[in-house]
């Protein structure tokens, strides 16, 4: 369960990107984006980049959706919950039985989506 929670998080981060525009090659943001995967690249001494590279991670994801005022105030919230999401995903961390992870999320997605 705290596996799909993760993943519908991601998920969000991914689309709400979107819908915000973050990814649309002729938006002044896009190069924000371009320019990690150039940069990814080169730390891999590729010249060329792959298509894993147009995947970013939800940390890249979060930190695009932080550039606008009204995600900025759930920063907090999406990184402390994919943080303990993360850790009972890879058995750092032990699930009390609550069904808390799994309240906390819909309400996160709640809060992002009415934006």
């Amino acid at each position: 369960v705290c596996a799909l929670c993760r993943t519908t998080i991601e998920i969000a981060l991914r689309h709400l990107c979107k819908l915000e525009g973050f990814f649309e090659p002729e938006d002044r943001n896009y190069g924000i984006t371009k320019a990690y995967f150039e940069q990814k690249a080169r730390k891999e001494k590729r010249k060329y980049r792959v298509p894993e590279d147009y995947l970013m991670q939800p940390a890249d994801l979060r930190e695009l959706l932080n550039k606008k005022p009204e995600f900025r105030k759930h920063y907090n919230d999406i990184r402390e919950l994919y943080a303990d999401l993360s850790r009972i995903v890879h058995g750092n961390k032990t699930v009390t039985g609550s069904g808390n992870e799994v309240r906390r999320t819909i309400e996160l997605l709640h809060k992002l989506y009415e934006i």
